[in-house]
Parts: structure tokens; sequence; C-alpha cells
């Protein structure tokens, strides 16, 4: 061999080296793989990279997460148009969900859980589910919203809540709710005209309570379907004759004397297609009704 082909052949050399080592480098320092949600992983790992494939196999998985956090959303999204269906079956025929609570409470405990996470702090979510989605809900408002008045003086337990909570109630699906019972006085006339104004801003009726007579044996009528539901709220369980709304304004209808119960009921017979009657008595810790309950 000529001495001219031999360095012809050791600068060919030269260059398919060069050209080697510029691949590699291109190689390892090229764009990775962009993976779009949903689309399959990498079909293949080597064994000899099996490290490296239990450091990325988080990145493998995090649009596995992502498709199951579109499934939990599928989910809920399918469940509130199963709740809509219902709504729209219910209307469709005519029927009507109506749910009773017994007494509600806005004390400490309430305020602890309902300032730490609102109201899915206080009220279990499937509970909550299931109140919202009644055509009415009555609850038994066993407290004053208000932030004036003094306790009752000798009597053991009295209740108020600051009137912003009220908004509480709103996120219950409260419509209408009974002040008719032994604690709406605990904080004196003030702060039952301070509840009314309360549940009067959040657009909730109340009944059993009022400033005046009429305005406490009101009763409180809801249009759902074509049809009108009367609720008439009444207490047997006052402190003192004074919470009486015949004897002092504002105050309470009550029934230990049932003459007039019985003519509102009377009267709301003529203009409701339903009547509810929403009474607070009986004896606490006690399992059967007292002969005038059932009178």
């Amino acid at each position: 061999m000529n001495k001219k082909c031999r360095i012809l052949l050791y600068v060919l050399s030269i260059v398919m080296v060069a050209g080697c080592i510029t691949a590699v480098a291109r190689t390892k320092g090229s764009t990775p793989e962009v993976k779009v949600p949903g689309e399959e992983p990498a079909a293949v790992v080597s064994g000899e990279d099996t490290e490296h494939a239990g450091a990325d196999s988080g990145a493998d998985r995090a649009p596995a997460r992502e498709e199951n956090e579109t499934a939990v959303e599928t989910t809920e999204a399918e469940e509130r148009t199963e709740a809509a269906e219902v709504a729209e079956e219910a209307e469709a025929d005519g029927s009507t969900t109506i749910l009773f609570t017994g007494d509600v409470l806005f004390a400490n405990a309430f305020k602890a859980g309902y300032d730490a996470d609102g109201i899915k702090g206080v009220v279990a979510p499937e509970l909550l589910e299931e109140l919202r989605a009644a055509d009415i809900l009555m609850v038994n408002n066993e407290f004053p919203f208000s932030d004036r008045g003094t306790p009752m003086a000798d009597k053991q337990f009295t209740f108020r809540c600051s009137p912003g909570y009220v908004k509480a109630l709103n996120e219950m699906g409260v419509d209408v709710v009974s002040l008719a019972n032994n604690h709406t006085l605990d904080y004196g006339r003030e702060a039952l005209s301070d509840t009314f104004a309360a549940l009067d801003g959040a657009g909730i009726l109340y009944g059993g309570a009022g400033d005046s007579a009429e305005r406490a044996k009101q009763v409180q009528v809801i249009e759902v379907h074509g049809k009108k539901y009367g609720f008439i709220a009444v207490s047997r369980v006052v402190p003192t004759a004074d919470w009486k709304v015949e004897n002092a304004v504002p105050g309470l209808f009550s029934c230990y004397d049932t003459t007039a119960l019985v003519e509102v009921i009377k009267e709301a017979r003529e203009t409701c297609d339903y009547v509810a009657v929403y009474p607070h008595w009986g004896v606490e810790y006690q399992a059967y009704q007292e002969a005038n309950q059932t009178q």
C-alpha cells in the first residue's frame, strides 16, 4: 500500500471515530419523551436499567393517578346527575320529599367544626346530601341567633349563636324552622328579635314565635309541585309563663291549652293540601309519650 493510501485511511478512521463520539453525545443529551396523560407507558425497561426504572416508576404512575382522579370526578358527576334525575322524576309524578329533624343547636362543638371546615366539618357528607335533596327540610332551631342579651337567671343551660352562622342553615338546605322551644328566649327578647332578623335575612321561614300572637301562630306555607304544605310550630315546654306570646312579646306559641292550636290547624286545612304540626313537648329521656301528647 503506497503512502497516499495509508494517509487517506488514517484520515477516514479519525472521521469515523469522531462521528461515533458525536452520535453518542447527541443520544445522551436528547430531549426525553413527553407522555400525555392517558397514553400507554413505555413498553420495555431493560434488566440492566433496573435502578433507573425504579426511580422513574413514579412518573409512569402519574397518568394513572390522574385517571383515578378523573374517575372520581366522573363518579361524583354521575351521582349529581342521578340526584337530578330523581328530582325530575319526583316532579313528574308529583311526589314530594319532606324531612324533619329534631333539635339543632349551634354551640361550641358546632362552631369549632364549622370554623375549621365549613358545613362539611359539622354534617357528614352522606347526611348533608340527603338533607339538601329534600324538597322541604324543617328543623327545631333550639337557640337564638344573637350577640345581645343576658342569660336567663337560674336556668341550667342557656344557648345562643352569632347571627353570621345562620348561613349554615342555608348550606344544609333548611327551608323552615321551629322557634317554639325552651331555649329560644334564653338570652331575652332582644336576642329573639335578632333571631327573626337573621332568619328573614337568610330567606328561612320560621314558626312558633313572633312579635305578636298572630305572627307566632302563623302557618308557614311552602308550595311544591303545585301542592301547598303548611307547617305549624308549637311548644308545650316553656320555662316560665312570660315566654308565652299571650303574656309578653316577642314570645312563643304554646299548647298547654290546645284550643288555639286546634283552631290554627282547622284554618290551615282550609288553604293547604297538607298540614304538619311540629310540637316541642314530652319528658326528656322518657321513651313513651305522655297522655297529653296522645290527646
